[in-house]
């Protein structure tokens, strides 16, 4: 849907909210008393019934309405991909290029909110903050920074670090597909593509690989 993603859900929890205390009014339980009586009652019931079913919903049941309704793409779930990236060497001033592959990336997704991490044979990146919002021609984009941790053995030539990514999440045959570029604070970039996904949410690098069979990218 277009439109700011985070207006969407709002209007979704409105409508929600909205829609129950209607059938609730209409409830004969509700239509006796007093006005304020009555007012009292579907206002505690409204309150109460939200709460559990935006809880619910947040959680899963949003997952199974249409994307239109929701205007949240259903990203939940562990893609593999690969990634391409540039290095500014500060010592000899030359570039250095490389690819990895495969590099994984789990999304762990509600409706309310979405947290990313991304796994190599190297390191692991947790994000720090996450933003998903839909654009005027079509696509999503998902903007994340990020915190990397090298593994341990490793920290002689990589150093923990910080960065940022934006991925564009398009549609080709009904399939997501996720792609981008990343910038770091030790002065690389790079550019990803995602082109794979199961619906587990991986916690580590080797749970990834197991997930998909193998370590290549295909």
């Amino acid at each position: 849907m277009v439109g700011n993603i985070a207006q969407n859900k709002m209007r979704c929890l409105v409508t929600m909210v909205a829609a129950l205390a209607v059938v609730l009014a209409f409830c004969p339980y509700f239509q006796t008393g007093t006005p304020f009586e009555f007012a009292k009652k579907i206002v505690g019931y409204t309150v109460s019934i939200t709460s559990f079913l935006v809880f619910i919903f947040n959680i899963c049941l949003w997952r199974l309405l249409p994307e239109f309704l929701t205007g949240t793409p259903d990203l939940n779930g562990t893609w593999k991909g690969n990634l391409h990236y540039r290095w500014a060497n500060p010592e000899t001033k030359n570039d250095v290029q490389a690819t990895v592959d495969p590099i994984f990336l789990a999304i762990k997704q509600t409706f309310l909110s979405i947290k990313i991490c991304a796994f190599t044979e190297e390191s692991e990146s947790l994000s720090l903050s996450a933003d998903l919002r839909a654009t005027e021609i079509g696509f999503w984009l998902l903007s994340y920074t990020y915190d990397n941790t090298p593994d341990l053995k490793l920290r002689g030539r990589s150093q923990r670090h910080r960065g940022a990514a934006e991925l564009k999440i398009s549609k080709l045959n009904g399939i997501y597909q996720l792609g981008g570029e990343y910038w770091t604070d030790r002065w690389s970039q790079g550019d990803m593509s995602f082109v794979q996904k199961k619906n587990i949410v991986a916690t580590n690098y080797a749970a990834a690989v197991a997930a998909f069979g193998d370590n290549k990218c295909a």
